[in-house]
């Protein structure tokens, strides 16, 4: 069976004082505390991920600054070069071009639309996405057909 864990973070360098701020007020012991159990970088997050017997994880780079996205995306998008294993979930603040890239390389069935709603207006989200240079096949696999295989039937159909 095909093991996949669809959240998983890692980063470039991690600011621990900061993840410390983010949830200092909570006990030690509450279940809800943020914990760091590695590094946060990438070699800890693929040792982890091996050890545990996943055989591809999604990457969510998390910025802490807006001006953070663009770099975090382009650094996600390369991991997931050197790391076969790793599925970058990235925004769509990449350029279009780096964007059709990254579903050649991975493959479309592996692509999900995602508008960001309310970070981003949804209607210029699909236009973007519809101005990428992608077949008809793909457009539909990214557009719904991907996520609906995932979920499986549902009241729409």
């Amino acid at each position: 069976m095909l093991h996949i864990d669809a959240h998983t973070h890692a980063y470039p360098e991690i600011d621990r004082e900061r993840v410390r701020l983010l949830d200092g007020h909570l006990a030690s012991d509450n279940p809800y505390k943020w914990q760091l159990y590695q590094e946060g970088t990438i070699e800890a997050l693929v040792e982890t991920e091996t050890r545990a017997g996943f055989d591809r994880w999604v990457l969510l780079p998390i910025a802490g600054r807006p001006d953070g996205c663009s770099r975090l995306n382009r650094w996600a998008a390369d991991q997931a070069k050197d790391y076969p294993q790793i599925i970058p979930f990235v925004l769509e603040i990449l350029p279009p071009e780096e964007i059709e890239k990254l579903i050649q390389r991975k493959g479309s069935d592996f692509v999900l639309f995602g508008s960001d709603n309310p970070w981003r207006r949804p209607e210029e989200s699909w236009d973007r996405f519809l101005r990428l240079d992608l077949s008809s096949s793909d457009r539909v696999k990214i557009a719904g057909l991907n996520l609906q295989r995932i979920l499986g039937p549902g009241p729409l159909e």
